[in-house]
Formats: C-alpha cells, sequence, structure tokens
C-alpha cells in the first residue's frame, strides 16, 4: 500500500490552519501557502512595506466602481484577489508618480527611480549617508550632484503637481536644492534655500513667475519633510505636515522646458550645494493636504 506523504491533499482540504496556512485549488491543482512571519516586524523597514500595503490600499477605494471591476474581471481569469490583481499592475508603476528616488544606493553611478517612468539619475560624488527612511544621500558643496534626464513624464507645464522630498541643510548661505531649466533660465521651475534658512520654491516662464516662501527657518540640519503644491497660480508649501506659505508671485507660469532635472547643483553655472536629501518625489496630481501630512509622518512618497 502506498504511503500517503500528503494527506490534507488526498482529502482535498481546503481552508486556512491558525491563520498561518493555507490550502487551496487552483485550476485543478492542489496546494499550500504558508502565511511568512517576518522575523523583526517592528523595524523600520518592516513598517514601510505596511505603509506601502496601506497607501496602495488607500489608492485601490478611490477607484470608481467601473475601474474595480475591471481588476475583479482580470483577477477572476488569474484566480487571484482584485486587490493582488491591482497591486501586480501598480507596484511595477504608479501612474502618478513621476519620478521617485528613494536615494538608498549605497554606491554607484545611478540614483534609481521607483516611480516606474524608468527616471534613473546620474549620481556624482554623492556619499551614501543614513536616511530618514534607510539610506540618504549628501552633496558636498563643491562637487557632487544627481542628474536625471529630460523625461516628458515630468509636470512642467501649467498642469497640477506636487513635489515632495526630506532636505536637511544649515542656515547662513543660499542652498539649491532642485533646478530643471532651459539654458537661458527663461523656462524653470527650482527650489533653493535663502541665507535665512527659508525654503522657497519658484517656477518661471517668460514675463511670468509663481514665488511662494516659507516664513519659518529650517536651517538647522535636521530632516525635515518639504512639500510644494503647484495648482494653476497657487502654490502652497508644506513644512513637516503644516502649512507655511507666504506667496510672493502669484502669475500662471508655463516652465515647459527640455533642461535636464539636477539635485543639489547646476554644473554648467558652477552652482553646488552642501546639503543632504532623502526620498525625492514628483506627482503628476494636486496631493490633498492630509495625504502630504501623512507622508511627512513617515518621511516617504
Amino acid at each position: 500500500m502506498t504511503k500517503e506523504t500528503a494527506p490534507l491533499f488526498g482529502l482535498k482540504a481546503a481552508g486556512t490552519l491558525g491563520n498561518q496556512v493555507t490550502f487551496q485549488e487552483r485550476a485543478g491543482t492542489p496546494f499550500v501557502r504558508v502565511k511568512p512571519t517576518p522575523g523583526q516586524p517592528h523595524t523600520l523597514a518592516q513598517t514601510y512595506q505596511r505603509w506601502l500595503y496601506r497607501d496602495y490600499l488607500d489608492l485601490w477605494n478611490t477607484l470608481d466602481e467601473a475601474a474595480q471591476e475591471a481588476y475583479r474581471r482580470k483577477a477572476t481569469r488569474r484566480h487571484i484577489a482584485p486587490m493582488s490583481q491591482f497591486l501586480s499592475e501598480k507596484l511595477v508603476k504608479r501612474d502618478d508618480l513621476a519620478l521617485w528616488l528613494r536615494l538608498d544606493e549605497t554606491g554607484g553611478a545611478v540614483a534609481q527611480d521607483s516611480g516606474g517612468y524608468g527616471n534613473d539619475g546620474e549620481r556624482v560624488d554623492v556619499e551614501a549617508v543614513p536616511g530618514v527612511i534607510d539610506g540618504g544621500a549628501s552633496f558636498n558643496g563643491t562637487s557632487s550632484y544627481i542628474r536625471v534626464p529630460d523625461s516628458p513624464f515630468l509636470p512642467l507645464g501649467t498642469e497640477p503637481a506636487t513635489f515632495m522630498a526630506s532636505f536637511r541643510y544649515e542656515a547662513g548661505e543660499d542652498h539649491l536644492l532642485l533646478l530643471k531649466t532651459d539654458p537661458g533660465l527663461t523656462r524653470a521651475w527650482y527650489s533653493y534655500t535663502t541665507s535665512g534658512g527659508q525654503f522657497r520654491f519658484d517656477i518661471k516662464s517668460p514675463g511670468k513667475e509663481l514665488l511662494t516662501t516659507t516664513t519659518q527657518d529650517y536651517g538647522d540640519n535636521q530632516w525635515h519633510h518639504f512639500a510644494a503644491l503647484r495648482d494653476g497660480a497657487t502654490l502652497t508649501l508644506i513644512v513637516d505636515g503644516e502649512e507655511d506659505s507666504t506667496p510672493i508671485r502669484t502669475e500662471l507660469a508655463d516652465a515647459s522646458n527640455p533642461g535636464d532635472l539636477y539635485l543639489s547643483a547646476y554644473p554648467p553655472y558652477s552652482l553646488f550645494s552642501h546639503l543632504g536629501l532623502d526620498n525625492l518625489a514628483v506627482y503628476n496630481r494636486l496631493l490633498t493636504p492630509e495625504e502630504v501630512r501623512t507622508h511627512a509622518r513617515r518621511h516617504y512618497p
């Protein structure tokens, strides 16, 4: 008599034992799944993954019924849950995230884009340092920068957009945080700090400018989460989850340009800044203040 090596399979078992082991059948083939248990569930890395899943769940809930039904049909064909189908597509590329540089690299010449559009950046003399989440980037103020080649996915015109990142810098001098411009600096969007430590975001086109500044000094060399929300001729700044925004110019500027995006420097003009940067994200939509506050609590896009 043949010995049964998988008695539960032989009995066509289905269901879950102890919320850990699940027996089921897919396409006529029985199989078992074991629920993974992280060895250190309370580490920052594990918490980070749970934050990501929660964000994607919130994104699922924003879909209308027709969009959710489309995922259900695909999921039925694959014998998986609709949310699993949604994650399998969106974890490859989030449509609203035009650029996401996590800056966790410990070396090398590439700053990888995790947004899904392939907008990888070139790292030049960038030092890897502890960041807000995992690694971060430090720029020496003399030669280091990151350059992201021009991309049609970056929102540059007059459409809504959101820019977020964690920065740290010291007051006492101006710092260039990011810049994308044409060669003549006539069409550009960029952010920088003043010698007094205020953070500014500026969008320029010929004869028009959209410029907003903070009032507080953030040049304490501590990590701060900055967000710039652009909605037409309105530019709002949120720092560490709280709005700190004073408009200076409020004109509808179209900064469309073919230039590359530079972080911490603009080598063509020999401009270099000494600062830290982590988790730079560019959204091609306007995030809500509550979404920004959620990101500020976590310091990741």
